[in-house]
């Protein structure tokens, strides 16, 4: 007698999952106000083909949804958002991109968690110290007070300049950029002779 059953089966999974953010590229920076377009990756590790819903929330700010359409088992899917994505804060800020496929067995690969750095790039002179009221003719050496009111360091320039005759100018050259305090700068002697002048500090 035959007493062996045989027969098919098939094991069907429904699983989207989200990869990374590529922009703002996680990890990375931004310049606050400069608008980005933001992309992120998913895949499908499904055995369907799936289409689903993509958000992504950078911030308390940006809030998106985009869909990712017929999307093939195992591929993988860059979905691009329509609205751009201004950060005008500073340091850093979370980014989180979900996928929302209907039915979903494995929710844990859902989420990416990420976060990109904004960048404040910001300096400026706060006050001349030198020259500065009545002083008497012969050698000053200009100065001033300069701050960086960003979150970022960088080279920069500062530049002085007095309106004499010929006209004074001279700029200190700040490879590792400005600190985050008030710093004073001195630059090139000028010799002062009778009148009345304005000088003037510019980064």
């Amino acid at each position: 007698d035959d007493d062996t059953a045989s027969g098919s089966v098939f094991c069907q999974l429904t699983d989207a999952a989200a990869l990374c953010i590529y922009a703002p590229v996680g990890g990375g920076m931004v310049d606050s106000g400069a608008p980005v377009s933001p992309r992120c990756s998913v895949v499908n590790r499904g055995t369907q083909v799936a289409t689903f819903d993509v958000d992504l929330r950078i911030g308390t700010g940006y809030s998106r949804t985009a869909t990712a359409t017929s999307v093939g088992p195992g591929s993988k899917r860059v979905v691009a958002f329509s609205t751009p994505c201004t950060l005008r804060g500073r340091g850093w800020v979370p980014m989180a991109c979900s996928t929302k496929l209907v039915g979903d067995l494995i929710r844990a690969n859902d989420k990416k968690l990420d976060s990109v750095f904004v960048r404040v790039r910001d300096i400026g002179a706060v006050r001349i110290t030198a020259p500065v009221g009545a002083i008497l003719p012969g050698p000053v050496i200009p100065a001033a007070d300069v701050r960086n009111w960003g979150n970022s360091r960088e080279p920069c320039k500062v530049f002085f300049r007095i309106n004499c005759s010929p006209p004074y100018a001279d700029s200190v050259v700040l490879p590792a950029g400005l600190p985050y305090v008030d710093t004073n700068l001195s630059f090139t002697s000028w010799t002062a002779v009778g009148g009345a002048y304005t000088a003037r500090c510019s980064t």
